[in-house]
């Protein structure tokens, strides 16, 4: 739930999530959280679609875009866990920024 981590932020959450949280930290990214970006941007793709802001409405499938990449970028992360890719971690935390930036316009 932030919009900015650094690398000694991510390994700290999952030194702290222990095996069985990264577990379910996976579970929930590849259930769940699978179909929720798609449900959000197409809902609101259809309202922005339905006002004159409707040339904004691509707004809507960027935030869905980011919102996947983060998570295929944490999940990597969690499956190379303990193992530190700190380039990854910095591109996971870019794709939270820009998601929360753009979930910000919604």
């Amino acid at each position: 739930m932030r919009f900015h981590y650094n690398e000694r932020d991510i390994f700290q959450l999952f030194d702290v999530l222990g095996p069985v949280g990264r577990a379910i930290c996976l579970r929930y990214y590849w259930t769940l959280d699978l179909v929720m970006p798609a449900l959000f941007g197409f809902t609101l793709w259809l309202g922005i679609r339905m006002t004159s802001l409707r040339k904004w409405r691509w707004l809507a499938l960027a935030a869905a875009g980011l919102d996947y990449a983060e998570n295929i970028s944490v999940t990597i992360l969690l499956l190379n866990y303990p193992m530190h890719v700190p380039v990854l971690a910095s591109v996971a935390s870019a794709f939270t920024s820009c998601n929360g930036y753009f979930t910000q316009l919604r």
